[in-house]
Protein backbone atom coordinates (compact mmCIF):
# COMPACT_ATOMS: atom_id res chain seq x y z
CA UNK A 1 0.00 0.00 0.00
CA UNK A 2 3.02 2.15 0.60
CA UNK A 3 5.19 1.37 -2.00
CA UNK A 4 1.88 2.17 -4.32
CA UNK A 5 0.02 4.94 -2.56
CA UNK A 6 1.82 6.64 -0.05
CA UNK A 7 2.11 7.22 3.72
CA UNK A 8 -0.95 5.13 4.61
CA UNK A 9 -1.75 2.44 7.47
CA UNK A 10 -4.18 -0.01 7.89
CA UNK A 11 -6.22 -1.14 10.56
CA UNK A 12 -7.71 -4.29 10.73
CA UNK A 13 -10.97 -4.89 11.31
CA UNK A 14 -11.26 -7.14 14.39
CA UNK A 15 -14.74 -8.47 13.14
CA UNK A 16 -13.60 -9.73 9.84
CA UNK A 17 -11.84 -13.53 10.91
CA UNK A 18 -9.77 -13.45 7.14
CA UNK A 19 -7.78 -9.69 6.23
CA UNK A 20 -7.96 -8.82 2.14
CA UNK A 21 -5.41 -6.27 1.31
CA UNK A 22 -4.85 -6.22 -2.40
CA UNK A 23 -3.17 -3.30 -4.11
CA UNK A 24 -2.49 -3.42 -8.28
CA UNK A 25 -0.59 -0.51 -9.61
CA UNK A 26 0.69 0.56 -12.97
CA UNK A 27 0.95 2.90 -15.49
CA UNK A 28 -1.79 2.86 -18.24
CA UNK A 29 -2.48 5.23 -21.46
CA UNK A 30 0.13 7.89 -19.21
CA UNK A 31 -1.89 7.47 -16.35
CA UNK A 32 -0.59 5.90 -12.72
CA UNK A 33 -3.80 3.89 -11.33
CA UNK A 34 -3.93 1.90 -8.51
CA UNK A 35 -6.78 -0.14 -7.30
CA UNK A 36 -7.73 -0.95 -3.72
CA UNK A 37 -9.61 -4.54 -2.81
CA UNK A 38 -9.68 -4.67 1.13
CA UNK A 39 -11.74 -4.77 4.38
CA UNK A 40 -9.73 -3.43 6.58
CA UNK A 41 -11.71 -0.92 9.28
CA UNK A 42 -9.68 1.85 8.43
CA UNK A 43 -7.15 3.08 5.69
CA UNK A 44 -5.15 6.58 7.09
CA UNK A 45 -2.68 8.95 5.20
CA UNK A 46 -0.99 11.28 7.64
CA UNK A 47 0.28 14.22 6.21
CA UNK A 48 4.06 13.72 5.27
CA UNK A 49 6.81 16.81 5.67
CA UNK A 50 6.37 19.58 3.31
CA UNK A 51 9.31 18.32 1.25
CA UNK A 52 8.41 14.60 0.59
CA UNK A 53 4.58 16.02 -0.34
CA UNK A 54 3.52 15.02 -3.79
CA UNK A 55 1.60 18.30 -4.43
CA UNK A 56 1.51 17.76 -8.28
CA UNK A 57 -1.58 15.63 -8.43
CA UNK A 58 -5.13 15.24 -7.74
CA UNK A 59 -6.76 11.83 -6.98
CA UNK A 60 -10.14 10.27 -8.81
CA UNK A 61 -11.78 7.43 -7.18
CA UNK A 62 -14.09 5.63 -8.53
CA UNK A 63 -15.98 3.12 -6.59
CA UNK A 64 -16.13 -0.07 -8.14
CA UNK A 65 -17.89 -2.48 -5.02
CA UNK A 66 -18.82 -1.98 -1.35
CA UNK A 67 -19.76 1.42 0.53
CA UNK A 68 -16.82 3.06 2.19
CA UNK A 69 -16.46 7.13 3.90
CA UNK A 70 -13.73 8.96 2.86
CA UNK A 71 -12.54 11.82 4.60
CA UNK A 72 -10.38 14.37 3.12
CA UNK A 73 -9.87 18.17 4.34
CA UNK A 74 -12.44 17.61 6.69
CA UNK A 75 -15.16 16.57 4.99
CA UNK A 76 -16.91 13.08 4.70
CA UNK A 77 -17.69 11.58 1.59
CA UNK A 78 -19.99 8.72 0.93
CA UNK A 79 -19.21 6.15 -1.59
CA UNK A 80 -21.70 3.36 -2.70
CA UNK A 81 -20.84 1.56 -5.96
CA UNK A 82 -20.62 3.77 -9.53
CA UNK A 83 -19.84 6.96 -7.10
CA UNK A 84 -16.77 8.93 -8.03
CA UNK A 85 -14.94 11.87 -5.92
CA UNK A 86 -11.97 13.94 -6.68
CA UNK A 87 -9.75 14.74 -3.70
CA UNK A 88 -6.24 16.35 -3.36
CA UNK A 89 -3.31 13.79 -3.29
CA UNK A 90 -2.07 15.75 -0.04
CA UNK A 91 -3.09 16.26 3.42
CA UNK A 92 -4.28 13.92 5.94
CA UNK A 93 -7.37 11.21 4.55
CA UNK A 94 -9.08 8.65 6.14
CA UNK A 95 -10.88 5.60 4.19
CA UNK A 96 -13.20 3.78 6.04
CA UNK A 97 -14.47 0.37 4.10
CA UNK A 98 -18.22 -1.05 5.20
CA UNK A 99 -17.35 -4.57 4.50
CA UNK A 100 -15.18 -5.61 1.68
CA UNK A 101 -14.79 -2.81 -0.84
CA UNK A 102 -12.98 -2.54 -4.60
CA UNK A 103 -12.15 0.94 -5.99
CA UNK A 104 -9.68 2.05 -7.94
CA UNK A 105 -7.59 5.86 -8.11
CA UNK A 106 -5.94 7.68 -11.09
CA UNK A 107 -3.08 10.26 -10.25
CA UNK A 108 -4.04 13.43 -12.22
CA UNK A 109 -1.82 16.25 -13.39
CA UNK A 110 -2.91 19.10 -11.20
CA UNK A 111 -2.31 21.88 -13.41
CA UNK A 112 -4.34 20.30 -15.94
CA UNK A 113 -7.21 19.38 -13.64
CA UNK A 114 -6.86 23.36 -12.44
CA UNK A 115 -7.09 24.27 -16.02
CA UNK A 116 -10.01 22.40 -16.99
CA UNK A 117 -12.14 23.42 -14.02
CA UNK A 118 -11.05 26.99 -14.18
CA UNK A 119 -10.29 26.82 -10.19
CA UNK A 120 -7.22 27.74 -8.21
CA UNK A 121 -6.48 26.72 -4.89
CA UNK A 122 -7.69 23.07 -3.54
CA UNK A 123 -10.22 21.40 -5.68
CA UNK A 124 -12.26 18.82 -4.50
CA UNK A 125 -16.12 17.58 -4.83
CA UNK A 126 -18.32 14.44 -5.68
CA UNK A 127 -18.85 13.67 -9.73
CA UNK A 128 -22.14 13.30 -10.62
CA UNK A 129 -22.24 9.70 -11.88
CA UNK A 130 -26.01 10.14 -13.12
CA UNK A 131 -25.00 11.96 -15.53
CA UNK A 132 -23.77 11.46 -19.27
CA UNK A 133 -20.53 12.58 -18.31
CA UNK A 134 -20.41 11.22 -14.99
CA UNK A 135 -21.12 7.54 -16.48
CA UNK A 136 -19.41 7.94 -19.00
CA UNK A 137 -16.15 8.88 -16.93
CA UNK A 138 -16.74 5.90 -14.53
CA UNK A 139 -16.80 3.60 -17.65
CA UNK A 140 -13.53 4.82 -18.47
CA UNK A 141 -12.08 5.00 -15.23
CA UNK A 142 -12.66 1.20 -14.18
CA UNK A 143 -11.88 0.14 -17.62
CA UNK A 144 -8.46 1.87 -17.39
CA UNK A 145 -6.58 -0.50 -16.04
CA UNK A 146 -7.51 -3.51 -18.35
CA UNK A 147 -5.87 -1.17 -21.47
CA UNK A 148 -2.78 -2.51 -22.83
CA UNK A 149 0.60 -0.37 -22.64
CA UNK A 150 0.19 2.34 -24.75
CA UNK A 151 3.17 3.77 -27.04
CA UNK A 152 1.41 6.54 -28.31
CA UNK A 153 2.24 9.89 -26.75
CA UNK A 154 -0.44 11.39 -28.87
CA UNK A 155 -2.93 8.41 -27.50
CA UNK A 156 -2.13 9.14 -23.86
CA UNK A 157 -2.49 12.54 -24.07
CA UNK A 158 -6.16 11.85 -25.91
CA UNK A 159 -7.04 9.50 -23.01
CA UNK A 160 -5.77 12.70 -20.32
CA UNK A 161 -8.53 15.28 -22.39
CA UNK A 162 -11.27 12.58 -22.33
CA UNK A 163 -11.08 12.14 -18.79
CA UNK A 164 -10.27 15.98 -17.90
CA UNK A 165 -13.15 17.03 -20.15
CA UNK A 166 -15.79 14.41 -18.42
CA UNK A 167 -14.91 16.12 -14.99
CA UNK A 168 -14.89 19.16 -16.11
CA UNK A 169 -18.87 18.20 -16.90
CA UNK A 170 -19.68 16.19 -14.05
CA UNK A 171 -17.91 17.25 -10.93
CA UNK A 172 -19.85 19.26 -8.26
CA UNK A 173 -17.33 21.29 -6.17
CA UNK A 174 -19.92 23.42 -4.28
CA UNK A 175 -18.77 23.62 -1.03
CA UNK A 176 -20.05 21.16 1.76
CA UNK A 177 -20.28 21.96 5.81
CA UNK A 178 -17.24 21.16 7.16
CA UNK A 179 -16.97 20.24 11.06
CA UNK A 180 -15.27 23.52 11.33
CA UNK A 181 -18.62 24.97 10.00
CA UNK A 182 -20.28 23.68 12.98
CA UNK A 183 -20.34 25.92 15.91
CA UNK A 184 -22.28 23.38 18.31
CA UNK A 185 -24.19 20.14 18.83
CA UNK A 186 -27.27 22.28 18.62
CA UNK A 187 -26.39 24.08 15.62
CA UNK A 188 -25.83 20.56 13.67
CA UNK A 189 -28.77 19.02 15.46
CA UNK A 190 -31.07 22.09 14.06
CA UNK A 191 -29.60 21.24 10.45
CA UNK A 192 -29.79 17.60 10.62
CA UNK A 193 -33.33 18.37 11.98
CA UNK A 194 -34.58 19.98 8.81
CA UNK A 195 -32.68 18.06 6.28
CA UNK A 196 -34.34 14.79 7.68
CA UNK A 197 -38.09 16.64 7.30
CA UNK A 198 -36.96 17.44 4.05
CA UNK A 199 -36.11 14.07 2.78
CA UNK A 200 -38.85 11.67 4.60
CA UNK A 201 -39.78 10.77 1.07
CA UNK A 202 -36.36 8.89 0.49
CA UNK A 203 -36.07 5.48 0.88
CA UNK A 204 -32.37 5.61 1.42
CA UNK A 205 -32.68 8.16 4.34
CA UNK A 206 -30.66 6.57 6.90
CA UNK A 207 -27.98 7.91 9.31
CA UNK A 208 -24.71 7.95 7.10
CA UNK A 209 -26.95 9.86 4.16
CA UNK A 210 -27.64 12.80 6.43
CA UNK A 211 -24.03 12.74 7.68
CA UNK A 212 -23.10 12.61 4.47
CA UNK A 213 -25.37 15.66 3.11
CA UNK A 214 -23.97 17.80 6.23
CA UNK A 215 -20.55 17.36 5.39
CA UNK A 216 -19.91 16.31 8.54
CA UNK A 217 -18.44 12.14 10.31
CA UNK A 218 -20.87 9.76 11.56
CA UNK A 219 -19.74 10.23 14.95
CA UNK A 220 -20.25 14.29 15.13
CA UNK A 221 -24.00 13.61 13.89
CA UNK A 222 -24.38 10.75 16.54
CA UNK A 223 -23.02 13.48 19.38
CA UNK A 224 -25.17 15.73 18.66
CA UNK A 225 -28.10 13.76 18.60
CA UNK A 226 -26.76 11.67 22.42
CA UNK A 227 -26.82 15.40 23.68
CA UNK A 228 -30.59 15.43 23.69
CA UNK A 229 -31.12 11.80 24.52
CA UNK A 230 -31.85 10.79 21.02
CA UNK A 231 -30.54 8.23 18.58
CA UNK A 232 -30.28 9.83 14.73
CA UNK A 233 -32.30 5.93 13.07
CA UNK A 234 -34.74 6.41 16.20
CA UNK A 235 -35.67 10.15 15.07
CA UNK A 236 -36.09 9.61 11.00
CA UNK A 237 -37.91 6.55 12.31
CA UNK A 238 -40.48 8.62 14.68
CA UNK A 239 -41.01 11.45 12.13
CA UNK A 240 -41.98 9.09 9.42
CA UNK A 241 -44.45 7.68 11.82
CA UNK A 242 -45.47 11.06 12.49
CA UNK A 243 -46.42 12.09 8.67
CA UNK A 244 -47.57 8.59 8.26
CA UNK A 245 -50.21 9.56 10.93
CA UNK A 246 -51.03 13.19 9.70
CA UNK A 247 -52.28 12.05 6.00
CA UNK A 248 -53.99 8.71 7.58
CA UNK A 249 -56.40 10.93 9.09
CA UNK A 250 -56.31 13.70 6.56
CA UNK A 251 -59.39 14.83 4.93
CA UNK A 252 -57.59 14.91 2.12
CA UNK A 253 -56.07 11.49 1.76
CA UNK A 254 -59.33 9.57 2.46
CA UNK A 255 -58.54 7.75 -0.71
CA UNK A 256 -55.29 6.40 -0.41
CA UNK A 257 -54.63 3.06 0.58
CA UNK A 258 -52.38 2.95 3.69
CA UNK A 259 -49.41 0.32 1.65
CA UNK A 260 -49.59 4.31 -0.51
CA UNK A 261 -49.13 6.30 2.34
CA UNK A 262 -46.57 3.88 4.37
CA UNK A 263 -44.51 4.38 0.59
CA UNK A 264 -44.83 7.78 0.57
CA UNK A 265 -43.15 8.77 3.58
CA UNK A 266 -40.11 6.48 2.69
CA UNK A 267 -41.11 2.91 4.19
CA UNK A 268 -40.47 0.15 1.55
CA UNK A 269 -42.14 -2.99 3.45
CA UNK A 270 -46.16 -2.00 4.08
CA UNK A 271 -45.82 -5.09 6.85
CA UNK A 272 -43.23 -3.61 8.27
CA UNK A 273 -44.47 -0.43 8.57
CA UNK A 274 -48.00 -1.54 10.15
CA UNK A 275 -46.00 -3.42 12.65
CA UNK A 276 -43.41 -0.44 13.99
CA UNK A 277 -47.03 1.48 14.05
CA UNK A 278 -48.41 -1.08 16.05
CA UNK A 279 -45.45 -1.49 18.31
CA UNK A 280 -44.96 2.40 19.22
CA UNK A 281 -49.23 3.59 19.22
CA UNK A 282 -50.83 0.49 20.13
CA UNK A 283 -52.77 0.09 17.50
CA UNK A 284 -52.52 -0.90 14.11
CA UNK A 285 -52.69 1.98 11.32
CA UNK A 286 -56.08 1.03 10.04
CA UNK A 287 -57.49 1.24 13.04
CA UNK A 288 -55.96 4.68 14.09
CA UNK A 289 -57.63 6.01 10.55
CA UNK A 290 -60.88 4.60 12.04
CA UNK A 291 -60.28 5.98 15.50
CA UNK A 292 -60.25 9.45 13.60
CA UNK A 293 -64.09 9.95 13.69
CA UNK A 294 -63.70 9.47 18.00
CA UNK A 295 -61.51 12.19 18.41
CA UNK A 296 -58.96 9.21 19.05
CA UNK A 297 -55.01 10.73 19.12
CA UNK A 298 -52.43 7.63 19.76
CA UNK A 299 -50.16 10.61 19.15
CA UNK A 300 -51.49 12.31 22.47
CA UNK A 301 -51.79 9.43 24.36
CA UNK A 302 -48.37 8.49 23.74
CA UNK A 303 -46.11 11.90 23.65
Amino acid sequence: MQAACGPYETELNADCPVFVGDVISGMRAGLRYASLRTNAARVRRSPRSPDRHDDQHYVLISQSSGRACITHAGVSHHLAPGDLLLMDSIGTCEIEPQGLIEHIAISLPRAEVARQLGRVGVIQGRIDSGSTSGRLLGLLVNHLPQEADSQSTSQDQGVLLAVLSLLGSAINTTPLLTSHDVKSCRSLRQQADEFIKLSLAQPDLTPVSVASALGVSLRQLYRAFESTGDSVYRYILLQRLQASADELVGSDCNHKSITEIAYRWGFTDSAHFSRTFKKLHGVSPREFRNARGNNFSIFEQHS
